[in-house]
């Protein structure tokens, strides 16, 4: 069976030795909004690489209007 996380600051610390023993893909989230980077992605896309666990990424989206979505799209 497959197993992918998806994965944020919210779950805090990764022991990526054990996850990639567990993991087929993790989805990383890379922003919250336009205004906030998750203070985890890089430490998650560090883990993932160095334990050869494959990733994606994604950005949560807060627009409130079409050029609110634009804008958050461009700095995704």
């Amino acid at each position: 069976m497959s197993k992918i996380a998806d994965l944020s600051h919210h779950q805090g610390t990764i022991n990526w030795a054990n996850a990639s023993q567990e993991l087929t893909f993790a989805i990383l989230r890379v922003q919250d909004g336009s205004t906030v980077i998750d203070r985890q992605y890089k430490n998650y896309v560090a883990g993932a690489k160095q334990y050869g666990v494959p990733f994606g990424n994604y950005a949560f989206c807060r627009f409130v209007s079409l050029n609110d979505a634009r804008v958050e799209a461009r700095d995704f």
